[in-house]
């Protein structure tokens, strides 16, 4: 059971994503509106949103009176890597898992929806793509109204994306440089200051005030696919703030 509330500036409300429904709630704990994946059920009231199959990790209030959540799809790839330890292992074509961003009124309409396959590159395996084939599993997203974009974490690419709203063109991407073909290299954010380390399997990756990145990194495995992971007894987890 996951569990991922943030306040509505506007209405100074609650929102809480669990168990396949977001609701609303008012400071006295009462129930103002509730959505639910097309397909599912709730309470009283509880509004489908149409084209969605499921919400995972994220309930985020926008300046426009929308909410960011996600949802994920499958697609198919040839030719995709088998095994996150073999670099030898065959190749197959396979069902792959990623994410899709939405953004949906609260009386259920889609606003819009960006699809991650199609704006990172799905072969770029990171460490626990296997054995569930899941590809990106991003586990925070929310906008920055400043510049009318939004900044997504994406927990199995170890990587923080930035992009535009309206377009779904990538801004930059804050993580390691490895394993990126060479058209996602003018994206990738250079490294500053000593020492420096990149995060890895992060969650919550916030904007604070200051225009900064507050993030929690995981630190799993500390690698990419082939590289050989720290191993769990070296390593640690921290909390990291990035201009």
């Amino acid at each position: 059971l996951t569990l991922n509330t943030a306040f509505n500036l506007l209405e100074r409300d609650l929102l809480l994503q669990f168990s396949q429904k977001i609701i609303e709630i008012d400071p006295f704990g009462d129930i103002q509106n509730e959505w639910r994946p097309q397909g599912t059920t709730g309470g009283p009231g509880a509004i489908s949103i149409e084209g969605v199959s499921r919400f995972h990790h994220a309930a985020v209030p926008t300046v426009r009176g929308t909410i960011l959540t996600l949802d994920s799809e499958t697609r198919t790839f040839e030719n995709y890597p088998t095994s996150e330890t073999d670099p030898s292992a065959p190749t197959d074509t396979l069902s792959v898992r990623g994410d899709v961003i939405v953004e949906f009124a609260h009386d259920g309409t889609v606003v819009k929806t960006w699809h991650l396959f199609d704006m990172l590159d799905p072969y770029r395996i990171g460490y626990a793509t296997f054995p569930g084939l899941d590809w990106s599993h991003s586990n925070y997203v929310s906008e920055v109204p400043s510049d009318d974009s939004v900044v997504l974490s994406v927990r199995n690419q170890s990587c923080i994306v930035k992009f535009d709203r309206l377009t779904g063109a990538i801004r930059w991407i804050l993580g390691t440089h490895e394993k990126w073909s060479p058209a996602f290299e003018p994206y990738l954010l250079t490294p500053t200051g000593a020492p420096f380390e990149w995060m890895w399997h992060q969650h919550n990756a916030k904007l604070t005030p200051h225009g900064t990145i507050l993030v929690f990194d995981n630190g799993a495995y500390r690698a990419m696919p082939y590289d050989p992971p720290t191993p769990p007894a070296e390593n640690r987890s921290r909390a990291v703030e990035y201009k």
